[in-house]
């Protein structure tokens, strides 16, 4: 769909298209989008990823991480776009990168602009230092709902799916609805 300008007094719906014509993307590409990692999931595999704390100096300074979690590098975000475009980061394109930030947000739009130049396996903290700080506070992975009257064997595969996916580190929340 093409981003058309509003009649006087018509609402303004922000479609991807919309968004799309704000940040200069052209008609047919597809706006990168980073994966979340929740602090849980984190905590688990930590191994798995290259850690970038993109804060500024100022701010690691006053709120370090916690003691349990070191970044691989600090790099703040005007510093990083700068050496994504000069292609001077020294990362196989092919790692698992995990950013983070205070709250995510600047975390995403660094996220988008490495995945923009070939760093797909990028993903973001989400709800950054806030999120690791209180990881209970998170949005889950998965959100499974059944209700109390369900045939047993979906229920079984429902406790089955959350299981399995808690042991590979996702969050599951299961609700069950009376």
């Amino acid at each position: 769909a093409i981003a058309t300008k509003p009649e006087k007094h018509q609402s303004i719906m922000c479609t991807t298209s919309n968004i799309n014509d704000m940040i200069g993307l052209q008609q047919g590409s597809v706006a990168p989008v980073a994966k979340q990692v929740s602090a849980i999931k984190l905590k688990h595999s930590r191994d798995a990823f290259i850690l970038v704390d993109i804060r500024e100096a100022d701010e690691i300074a006053a709120d370090p991480l916690p003691q349990d979690f070191t970044a691989d590098s600090e790099i703040p975000m005007g510093k990083l776009f700068l050496m994504v475009s000069k292609g001077e980061l020294g990362w196989n394109k092919e790692s698992n990168i995990l950013l983070l930030c205070a709250s995510g947000r600047r975390s995403l739009v660094a996220a988008s602009e490495l995945i923009a130049n070939g760093y797909f396996n990028t993903a973001v903290l989400g709800r950054g230092i806030v999120g690791l700080r209180n990881p209970a506070a998170t949005v889950p992975d998965f959100l499974v709902v059944l209700a109390t009257k369900s045939d047993p064997e979906k229920i079984t595969l429902a406790l089955t799916a959350c299981s399995t996916a808690a042991f590979n580190g996702d969050t599951v929340v299961l609700a069950l609805m009376g």
